[in-house]
């Protein structure tokens, strides 16, 4: 349900994390549709649910506006919807969101708003800037005066402001926050006039390389000595010439085997894989992510049993879900351990806070790991970061993930268009929390943060990287 995708399909990416965030539930034995009839609120996340004639149906509100976003039957789902005391249950993933019986869905609900309404610039900005007052949980961490930025941004917008005008006005507000996590998603039309606009920076001037591209030359020297990788287009193992495992995972979903030739184009691969999910109910997707790391971990587990110590490769992965990050983890895992908590940011505080629990492996490898990370190293991605803090053979040498570790909670505009804003709160044990600075790693190698300043560091001489890895893991106290 996360979160920052490398997917050269965004769109696809796209469909992911709307399709997963809360969209799709089922009822648990003993619960009938009769029992579920009513309307719900939920605890953080702005939304309401109403469930009636054996219909499930969202609503997304913010003071001023309320829109329905999605049907579906109860007959659809799965066994993952229950109630406890009034309360709605609803698992997804890692998480359990709650929803508070309520009386009736507010009046404004069923108001029905002229076209002229829902296109006026400056109704749809007060929609957007509800929204982040509500929800936003980082103004402080990322240093934004909230009041004054809304302030200031409210007088440059009329009834007058063309929708390129009001895209250009909205992306200048929300550039201050450098939040990979907040993105405006508006028509391509749209969005294109405001890339024509761009002046380029430093990163724009450099030699311009693909995340695979670098991410398998730089696989190529840890596994000159033995590649075992099977069935995987986005992950790599085997063995090093001084008996390390090496293992790359280069994102956090589509780990999965659709028999698609590895020589193929990666247009082939996605478009099956869009295919394939468009066959498949929610649930049946969310087990396909789930069974897809879990064959992948399968075999590069039993592959790399015997080594001396593992290196765990995540300097490419933007991130995906974070159920498939704990299926990565739960594999050094010897016992239930609790790893973090989370919890969402609401207009009267914090809400539904969850205590996230690392399972464990039944054989878990308990010599020691090494996980690379850079700034790179983003949203699911970290959960991983987060989780070695409960393993003790388990470190972490490259640079600091890159901060970002909230779901990205989705709202729709009235104009057709959505925003995502970062709204949940990740704690460690200690209570730290890591956003905006990311989880830094035990050994530092100093990457440059760009993206592509990254990328041409490591092209420049993958070599020397590589022996400065396997320096700092002889110099580790693991």
């Amino acid at each position: 349900m996360k979160k920052n995708c490398y997917s050269p399909n965004i769109q696809m990416c796209t469909f992911l994390i709307l399709s997963s965030a809360i969209l799709f539930c089922s009822f648990k034995e003993g619960n009938t549709s009769t029992q579920l009839n009513g309307a719900y609120e939920s605890m953080g996340y702005g939304r309401l649910v109403v469930i009636k004639d054996g219909y499930f149906h969202i609503y997304d509100k913010t003071a001023s506006w309320c829109t329905p976003s999605i049907e579906a039957p109860l007959e659809m789902f799965g066994d993952d919807i229950f109630l406890s005391n009034d309360t709605l249950n609803f698992k997804w993933g890692i998480n359990t969101y709650k929803f508070r019986r309520i009386d009736a869905l507010p009046p404004h609900c069923s108001a029905k708003l002229s076209e002229e309404q829902l296109n006026d610039p400056l109704f749809n900005f007060e929609v957007l800037a509800e929204n982040f007052s509500d929800h936003y949980a980082y103004f402080e961490t990322r240093h934004i005066n909230w009041d004054s930025l809304y302030q200031a941004t409210k007088g440059k917008i009329s009834t007058e402001t063309s929708r390129t005008e009001l895209y250009q006005i909205l992306i200048s507000m929300l550039e201050p926050f450098h939040d990979m996590h907040i993105d405006l998603r508006v028509p391509d039309s749209v969005k294109q006039v405001q890339k024509e606009s761009q002046q380029p920076t430093q990163e724009d001037t450099l030699p311009s390389y693909n995340l695979y591209e670098v991410a398998n030359t730089t696989a190529d020297c840890f596994l000159k000595a033995d590649e075992l990788t099977q069935n995987s287009r986005f992950a790599r193992w085997g063995i090093t010439e001084n008996n390390l495992g090496y293992l790359q995972i280069n994102q956090m979903f589509a780990l999965v085997n659709l028999e698609v030739p590895d020589n193929a184009p990666d247009e082939e691969f996605w478009k099956a894989y869009e295919n394939k999910l468009e066959t498949m109910t929610p649930k049946q997707s969310e087990k396909f992510e789930a069974d897809g790391i879990a064959n992948i971990m399968d075999m590069a587990m039993k592959d790399l049993n015997n080594t001396k110590g593992l290196i765990l490769d995540v300097r490419f992965n933007g991130g995906g879900h974070d159920k498939v990050a704990m299926e990565i983890m739960r594999r050094f895992n010897t016992k239930p351990r609790l790893a973090f908590t989370k919890m969402a940011h609401s207009k009267s505080g914090y809400a539904n806070k969850q205590k996230i629990i690392l399972d464990k492996d039944d054989s878990p490898y308990t010599k020691s790991v090494y996980i690379l990370t850079s700034s790179q190293s983003a949203s699911a991605t970290e959960i991983m970061a987060l989780c070695s803090f409960v393993l003790e053979h388990v470190g972490r040498i490259g640079s600091s993930t890159q901060g970002i570790f909230s779901d990205q909670l989705e709202k729709p505009l009235p104009i057709g268009w959505s925003i995502t804003l970062s709204n949940e709160v990740y704690l460690d044990n200690n209570g730290n929390n890591y956003e905006g600075i990311g989880i830094a790693p035990d050994i530092e190698l100093e990457y440059p943060a760009g993206m592509q300043s990254f990328f041409n560091h490591l092209m420049k001489s993958p070599e020397t990287d590589y022996q400065k890895i396997l320096k700092a893991i002889d110099n580790s106290n693991r």
